[in-house]
């Protein structure tokens, strides 16, 4: 594996073994695999608040912070992990906000290239 500006790579003889084409691959390919993506999505509320941190401490608040948005019924936030966890929370009470958030909720992502739906 290579590491080109914090990102990990793969070296052009382990991505033809395992792509099965010498062709695609040159000296100059960066290549991301494994990107599991966590989607986020509002069938239930309205309106409703949800904030994103990620990372693979224990105690959400340390991890690095991704965002806050607001999502309508039917709205969807995907978020793309190379393997660190995803946290989440919402308003605690959708229908009458007042700033209180639920717990945080734990979605662990293994960088397998998974897809997991989350209803918030």
């Amino acid at each position: 594996m290579r590491m080109l500006a914090g990102i990990e790579t793969y070296s052009d003889e382990l991505l033809k073994k395992h792509l099965n084409s010498p062709d695609i691959i040159n000296a100059n390919s960066i290549v991301m695999l494994n990107i599991d993506t966590v989607i986020l999505r509002n069938r239930n509320w309205r309106n409703v608040t949800v904030e994103v941190r990620q990372g693979d401490n224990s105690w959400p608040e340390n991890n690095r912070w991704i965002g806050r948005r607001s999502l309508s019924t039917g709205e969807e936030w995907p978020v793309q992990s190379s393997g660190e966890d995803v946290w989440y929370r919402r308003d605690a009470n959708p229908d009458n906000p007042d700033g209180n958030m639920t717990v945080w909720i734990h979605r662990p992502c293994y960088g397998n290239g998974a897809t997991y739906v989350e209803e918030i």
